[in-house]
């Protein structure tokens, strides 16, 4: 089960992450999201205990929507304010998947790992 989704926690659907192909030509695969999760489980019989997804921290969550919501507003003061220049939104521009990145990490960081 793949317990990182936004999607999953806000509609209540599963997906499921599985390996398909042997040696070089192993790819990981995305099944879903799907509304029954434990239908799933069963139909491709996958051994999976438990399709409930683990309890979220909210305090880091909240951190990283905080720390996103500030980056984008920074970002956006520099490029449409009255002091950015062409200069400071190359800048920007350049740095922001830097930012991005960081709170990608952080949001993650929030997701407890199943047992």
């Amino acid at each position: 089960m793949v317990h990182t989704r936004l999607p999953d926690r806000v509609f209540g659907t599963r997906t499921v992450e599985l390996t398909a192909g042997v040696g070089d030509e192993e790819t990981e695969r995305f099944v879903g999201p799907v509304a029954d999760g434990e239908a799933l489980v069963s139909a491709f019989d996958l051994p999976v205990r438990s399709t409930d997804l683990p309890a979220m921290d909210r305090r880091i969550a909240a951190g990283a929507v905080g720390f996103g919501l500030a980056l984008a507003a920074g970002a956006l003061a520099l490029i449409a304010g009255p002091w950015g220049d062409s200069g400071t939104t190359v800048r920007v521009l350049f740095l922001l998947p830097f930012g991005v990145w960081s709170v990608r990490l952080l949001w993650r960081q929030a997701y407890g790992e199943p047992e």
